[in-house]
């Protein structure tokens, strides 16, 4: 217990400092696979619905073009629901939010060749140095991050700003000075301070980068997705007295 506790300080001194960690292996197997298997059926499921298009020309969920993506994956499987009820996550978000907090969204998107290359930008912008953090995202890595492959890049120590990101990059398309990419094998869970500076990167190589995004807020404001208007009767069903209470259902 004392060395499980020495390696959780040290893993939060990295969140507080850098404003992110990475953490091999996190996933096992078996459900890494199972996952990333769900992701791509559902995925061909709303390429057929969308009438057909190829996944090189269709913008699933109307977002980005040559990314495809699942909103709302709370609803999406049972497989799924490691990914929001994990323990060490939630530890992140208590520990980054410092409230009361539920869960803000769960997507998964993959980039697709030539694909994929974002602004940087922060997931929510704080207004003044003493307003406190108020959200933690994390990346679940199905596949392997490469330096050509579309990885996530985060500029560390960026979540400690405040202000808008466009009032103090010039280019936002551009490669940050500071910036560094995830480069992991998959199974690596990476949590992130959703005020960091990050975005998505091309996808040069061509090779499979799917990934799971799980994020929370601080209870008191909105859930990107509202699991009260999206939830289903088959997942609600399933739900326990704790789930219901993180998804605010």
């Amino acid at each position: 217990m004392m060395a499980e506790a020495v390696a959780d300080e040290a893993r939060w001194a990295d969140l507080d400092e850098l404003g992110y960690v990475v953490l091999p292996g996190h996933m096992d197997d078996a459900w890494r696979t199972e996952a990333a298997a769900t992701f791509d059926r559902l995925i061909e499921a709303q390429t057929q619905t969308s009438g057909g298009e190829g996944l090189d020309t269709l913008t699933v969920g109307g977002v980005e073009r040559g990314a495809p993506r699942l909103w709302n994956c709370v609803t999406k499987g049972e497989v799924f629901d490691r990914a929001y009820l994990d323990p060490t996550v939630l530890a992140a978000a208590e520990h980054v939010i410092g409230r009361p907090f539920k869960l803000h969204s769960f997507n998964a998107r993959d980039v697709l060749q030539g694909e994929g290359h974002q602004d940087l930008h922060a997931d929510m912008e704080r207004s003044s140095a003493d307003e406190p953090y108020s959200s933690i995202n994390t990346l679940w890595l199905l596949d392997d991050f490469t330096a050509d492959n579309g990885a996530t890049r985060l500029v560390p120590g960026s979540h400690r700003r405040w202000g808008a990101v466009s009032e103090q990059v010039e280019d936002l398309q551009a490669a940050h000075p500071d910036e560094i990419r995830v480069i992991a094998p998959a199974g690596t869970l990476v949590v992130f301070n959703s005020h960091i500076w990050h975005g998505g990167t091309r996808n040069d190589a061509g090779t499979r980068r799917r990934v799971l995004h799980v994020s929370y807020v601080a209870r008191e404001l909105p859930q990107q997705v509202s699991q009260r208007d999206e939830m289903t009767p088959e997942t609600l069903a399933r739900l326990t007295p704790d789930m219901r209470h993180l998804l605010d259902v």
